[in-house]
């Protein structure tokens, strides 16, 4: 039987994650279950009073085209070995995405361990992050292909938020980091997390249990941002989600280099730069993708001249969700206008049975899988979330 934990029960799952997740620390941990848990919700498998498997739920806003909505990031899917490979994971799964379409939710997302754990619930990879592995020599050969050395030891300032900071301090930095990053990101992605204060208050946090910060970089001359990351230093420097303005990752990154010390690489979590000036080391599967409720979700999908087509060739549609049924069924295909766009909307006609061979014949049939596939190809997602 599945369970939500009432808040008093819910520090009683931070030992079966210390259990699994063996890499993350007890400072991580303290800020996780300080912090985190205050507005989550932990869905848990019990066997004799004991909790054996359990599902977080971690609130986020995202920002969807113009629109926003809310979302639920899945993490720290767990089972103690003895009890796996007992359906645990796909009731707490199951009845997460239940919980969530009480309040509408569109979808939920999250960070897969493998993509071959979660594809069999219908869960589709919609992002995939690029992560570089950058020596000094890549950055001194990157430099002479754009700036000399001299300009780029010039050309940018580096600046920390640290938790440490003093409240006024901490407030101005912030303000202008959404400012900045707001404007980037809604200038180059349709998905990602609203930037606001509540979110890097909290990242800062994250950053701080991990030995980190958040980096701004300012231009030298002009004093504005020019981009930020997130640095952590554990057991190595570590940067995650480089934004900045064009062709200037080079500099922010040797200024960052300089003054770290670093004598080995930097590793650099997610982040895409148009004239190719870093070699990607490789090519991760970041974000899954589950849609929770199609009529909500058919609502964030904007309509051009190639789906408008689609959608007046396949008026009715038949849509196939074998594992949440309340997806499954008929459904009525329109187009509304909203400001200056066009958005798909799905009207449920009816529920169908769940077996394939009873569906009508007449009708064209399509997954959840494939409308999910279909939707967010034409989406640019930036989505590099921890937890």
């Amino acid at each position: 039987m599945v369970k939500i934990l009432e808040h008093k029960e819910k520090q009683q799952s931070r030992q079966l994650w210390e259990e699994i997740f063996t890499e993350d620390t007890e400072e991580f941990l303290d800020y996780y279950y300080t912090e985190k848990v205050k507005d989550n919700q932990i869905l848990g498998s019990f066997e004799e009073g004991r909790l054996v498997s359990m599902l977080q739920l971690n609130p986020y806003r995202l920002c969807v085209e113009q629109y926003e909505m809310d979302s639920a990031y899945i993490v720290a899917v767990a089972t103690k070995k003895e009890y796996r490979h007992q359906g645990r994971m796909a009731e707490l799964l199951h009845q997460a995405m239940l919980e969530v379409r009480k309040e509408e939710t569109p979808f939920v997302f999250l960070m897969p361990a493998k993509e071959e754990i979660y594809k069999p619930f219908d869960f589709v990879t919609v992002y995939e992050r690029k992560d570089y592995r950058i020596t000094k020599q890549m950055l001194a050969e990157a430099m002479e292909k754009s700036r000399s050395l001299k300009e780029v030891k010039t050309s940018v300032l580096i600046e920390e938020i640290l938790e440490s900071d003093s409240e006024k301090a901490k407030s101005a930095a912030i303000s202008e980091l959404i400012k900045y990053s707001q404007s980037k990101l809604q200038q180059h992605y349709q998905v990602y997390a609203k930037r606001d204060r509540k979110y890097y208050t909290g990242l800062l946090k994250e950053q701080d249990s991990q030995q980190g910060s958040i980096i701004l970089a300012r231009d030298a001359f002009t004093g504005e941002i020019c981009g930020y990351c997130f640095l952590t230093k554990e057991d190595e420097v570590q940067l995650r989600e480089l934004v900045c303005d064009d062709h200037r990752e080079i500099e922010i990154l040797y200024a960052i280099w300089e003054i770290y010390g670093i004598e080995r690489e930097i590793k650099l979590l997610g982040g895409e730069f148009a004239d190719n000036t870093l070699q990607v080391d490789r090519t991760f599967p970041c974000i899954m993708v589950r849609v929770t409720d199609l009529c909500k979700f058919a609502e964030l999908i904007p309509v051009g001249a190639k789906e408008k087509r689609w959608i007046e060739s396949h008026p009715m549609i038949v849509i196939v969700d074998s594992f949440l049924q309340e997806n499954q069924g008929q459904y009525l295909l329109k187009m509304e206008k909203r400001g200056e766009k066009f958005f798909a909307k799905a009207e449920k006609q009816r529920n169908l049975p769940r077996k394939s061979e009873e569906l009508p014949q007449n009708i064209p049939v399509f997954t959840i899988e494939e409308i999910v596939r279909k939707s967010f190809k034409k989406l640019k997602i930036f989505l590099n979330e921890v937890v």
